[in-house]
């Protein structure tokens, strides 16, 4: 079976390490690019909400602009 490359978009508060999460997700082959105030288009992406555990309130803001909005979604912990 051959898979396709996928496409998530990494989205959170500064310094939850998303940085570090998409090195490990990529195996640091892809290239990434941290251009503050840049709009993305991801309507057809994986959203992945990233948190940083040690201040988890700060971050459920995140979660929940991503179930309103009805993206397809996940959460990830980050500490």
């Amino acid at each position: 079976m051959t898979v396709g490359p996928s496409e998530a978009l990494l989205v959170g508060h500064p310094n939850v390490d998303k940085s570090v999460l998409f090195s490990r997700l990529t195996d640091a082959t892809a290239v990434e690019s941290k251009c503050p105030g840049t709009t993305v288009s991801y309507a057809d992406a994986l959203v992945v909400g990233v948190v940083d555990a040690t201040r988890f309130e700060r971050g459920l803001n995140v979660v929940l602009e991503l179930v309103e909005r009805e993206f397809e979604h996940v959460v990830a912990v980050n500490m």
